[in-house]
């Protein structure tokens, strides 16, 4: 059962890597996501996370969302 189409949400804030996004298996870094997912993706990061985004700006559409997470650029 999936709650969304496959492949257009995918999660941050794990500690392995390579990882696929997945809930069980989520990317480690906001740049290592976007190096990976298509535009439109809704990346999911986890709570009270610091991530940084290498150059300051994303430069295609996608969702970012998370509870109490902040993004340096």
């Amino acid at each position: 059962m999936h709650i969304a189409p496959v492949g257009t949400v995918r999660f941050i804030g794990g500690t392995v890597s390579p990882s696929d996004g997945s809930p069980s298996d989520p990317y480690q870094t906001l740049d290592q996501a976007l190096l990976q997912v298509p535009n439109g993706t809704t990346l999911i990061m986890k709570a009270n996370s610091s991530q940084t985004l290498s150059g300051g700006q994303l430069g295609r559409p996608m969702v970012l969302k998370g509870k109490d997470v902040t993004i340096h650029p």
